[in-house]
């Protein structure tokens, strides 16, 4: 085989199917049948819904990082224990449903 020479995989120039997939999904996003933001706000916001909404923010957060902030401005970094999936909805669930909640703008 001659050096640099390259056998197998994808073509040149054929998208990756993760990209695909994900560019599909998020023009169904955006559409005007699933509605974007608001579409998932509004499904966010029927109680059927909000476990698997609170499961699809936590597989987005990081999963073994704490971070502490005191008052001088120092930032401390750790690894922490792994916590399951459940566990976290259940230890964050008060400050999600607040954050979740509309707000009275009208001061």
């Amino acid at each position: 085989m001659p050096k640099g020479a390259k056998y197998g995989g994808r073509q040149k120039g054929t998208p990756n199917r993760f990209t695909a997939l994900k560019d599909a999904f998020l023009d169904a996003f955006e559409s005007k049948e699933i509605g974007g933001i608001k579409g998932l706000i509004a499904w966010g916001k029927k109680e059927e819904n909000r476990k698997d909404f609170y499961k699809m923010i936590a597989t987005m957060l990081p999963k073994n990082v704490s971070v502490d902030v005191d008052h001088s401005g120092e930032i401390n970094i750790a690894s922490s224990k792994p916590m399951k999936e459940d566990d976290w909805i259940a230890k964050h669930a008060d400050h999600l449903a607040a954050a979740a909640r509309p707000t009275d703008r009208t001061h």
